[in-house]
């Protein structure tokens, strides 16, 4: 909801950065960006497994039918099989191949495994990604909340909390997407201002400078060091950028830090996606 000019797709970059970037894409790159892929969906997998055999675990004490009770494990454990083959296959794709291989793998796998396991595991997929995307609109929202509150939308952040964790909690998917695509229905027309005015309104654009923040204060010295020179430029903007009352300069550390025409944002933007799998995710 919140989050409109944040997101990438690592693989479309990977395809496209070759032929517009102005900076080459090089192989270092392309192995960082193909690695960080299939070891989310390695994650991600094992996410899968370790929320059926919980929820498996607190249904066991709501019963005392023994067969229904093993109906249920039969029914929750079907595909553990091909997940863990799968998961298997991703971490041999990860070790032995080429990052041609790997972007070729990543890109043709939902094709060759079974409709049957590829129906269950799109949905998995896709339930983990509208809860991560949830997670983290909480997050633009308590960041929004001091300037939503000083406008005198209490009402609306109470409102859009309330009705994000009622999405987040929902079992069912198309329940779940079917809500979180009608969130905005019912908020009053000043709060749906902020949402979509262009550019940015200055709630939303702070929030978006501190959503970045907390990512670019997340490194490691050991994770950045190839880039020193142009992570201690971004701090530079981003500090600027904060103290400043022109909007510019927030606008400004926004365009740094979505330029994936240099080698340092697009290693921002790759490792971006392991950030929030791992604050928002589990």
């Amino acid at each position: 909801m919140f989050i409109k000019l944040l997101m990438f797709n690592g693989i479309l970059i990977a395809l496209l950065l070759q032929k517009t970037s102005a900076e080459p894409f090089s192989y270092k790159e392309q192995q960082l960006l193909a690695d960080t892929h299939l070891k989310l969906y390695i994650k991600r997998f094992q996410l899968i497994e370790d929320t059926q055999a919980r929820e498996f675990e607190q249904l066991l004490y709501q019963l005392s039918d023994f067969a229904e009770a093993d109906r249920i494990h039969n029914e929750k454990m079907k595909h553990k099989y091909e997940l863990n083959l799968l998961k298997a296959t991703f971490e041999l794709a990860l070790t032995n191949h080429t990052n041609a291989e790997k972007f070729n793998f990543l890109y043709n796998f939902p094709k060759i495994i079974p409709p049957y396991f590829s129906n269950f595991l799109m949905d998995e997929l896709d339930m983990q990604y509208v809860n991560q995307k949830i997670r983290i609109d909480l997050k633009y929202l308590d960041l929004m909340k001091p300037d939503l509150q000083h406008l005198n939308l209490a009402e609306e952040i109470f409102y859009i909390n309330y009705k994000l964790k009622e999405i987040l909690l929902m079992q069912n998917l198309q329940a779940k997407l079917k809500g979180y695509k009608n969130i905005t229905d019912g908020l009053t027309p000043q709060f749906q201002y902020i949402l979509d005015k262009q550019p940015l309104h200055e709630a939303l654009l702070k929030s978006h400078l501190n959503f970045l923040k907390e990512y670019v204060n997340s490194f490691e010295d050991s994770e950045i060091e190839e880039f020193k020179p142009e992570y201690n430029v971004l701090l530079r903007q981003l500090e600027i950028a904060e103290n400043s009352t022109d909007n510019e300069n927030k606008f400004k550390f926004l365009e740094m830090f979505n330029d994936t025409t240099t080698k340092f944002g697009r290693f921002l933007n790759v490792k971006f996606e392991e950030y929030k799998f791992k604050y928002y995710m589990d």
